[in-house]
């Protein structure tokens, strides 16, 4: 069960850290009535956490349009203890800016980070379950870079994963990508210096979705525009049923 570690919030949009074990870390919104409230997993990118500011943006756009909201912090990030091998893949990850193997560096990080968070992620569905929080059966995942690395195999492997925002990532999740079958709304940034645009467009037509939609938008990798958060919470209102604003 999740171990809450600050009191109940007042207020809708109210946000409660909570642990699972000895080490995850995680933080709900909307926790006043969550159990009536439709469910959006939020992962963050690499370097980030629960805690960062377009997390919270997030959060609290998903809450105002009647969802309840759950984060978790991934394997090495948010304060949480970093194995020695996790170590070594940052430090390669160092030496490689600005060069052409930067990017392979990251892809290589963010697979390994992906492989420990994916049955955290589970664990956490399954705790808000227990909770009587009915949308985690039938939840979204949002996404992108380190948080699409993660989402792509948790929405392959994850049932209760309903329709998934995703983005910011190539090929290195193919496998997961072609086992996909709930609705993907697919974020790409044109002119990404860590994922080409052409592998980006190759793991879009991967996507073993039927339902499956791509946006592309002019920009470097962390440039993403505002508008697509609105898209964004419009397409879970469009697939995840329940929300009232």
């Amino acid at each position: 069960m999740l171990q809450y570690t600050d009191p109940a919030p007042a207020g809708a949009a109210g946000r409660r850290a909570f642990r699972i074990g000895d080490s995850t870390t995680g933080v709900l919104w909307g926790t006043d009535d969550a159990a009536g409230r439709p469910l959006v997993l939020l992962g963050h990118g690499g370097g980030q956490s629960t805690q960062a500011p377009g997390m919270r943006a997030r959060a609290e756009a998903l809450v105002r349009s009647g969802y309840a909201v759950a984060a978790l912090d991934a394997p090495g990030h948010g304060g949480r203890p970093r194995t020695a091998e996790l170590e070594r893949r940052i430090e390669r990850m160092r030496d490689a800016q600005g060069s052409p193997d930067f990017g392979a560096a990251v892809a290589d990080l963010n697979a390994a980070v992906a492989q420990d968070a994916v049955p955290e992620w589970t664990l956490l569905l399954d705790d808000l379950e227990a909770e009587g929080v009915a949308g985690a059966a039938h939840a979204g995942y949002w996404g992108y870079s380190l948080g699409a690395a993660i989402g792509f195999p948790l929405v392959a492997a994850e049932g209760r994963i309903r329709a998934a925002v995703l983005g910011l990532i190539g090929e290195t999740v193919a496998e997961s990508a072609a086992a996909i079958r709930v609705p993907v709304q697919f974020v790409m940034q044109w002119d990404d210096p860590l994922v080409s645009r052409v592998s980006a467009l190759r793991l879009f037509d991967l996507v073993g979705s039927r339902d499956k939609t791509l946006h592309a938008n002019p920009g470097a990798h962390g440039e993403v525009p505002d508008h697509e958060e609105a898209s964004s919470v419009a397409f879970f209102a469009r697939h995840l049923p329940g929300a009232a604003a």
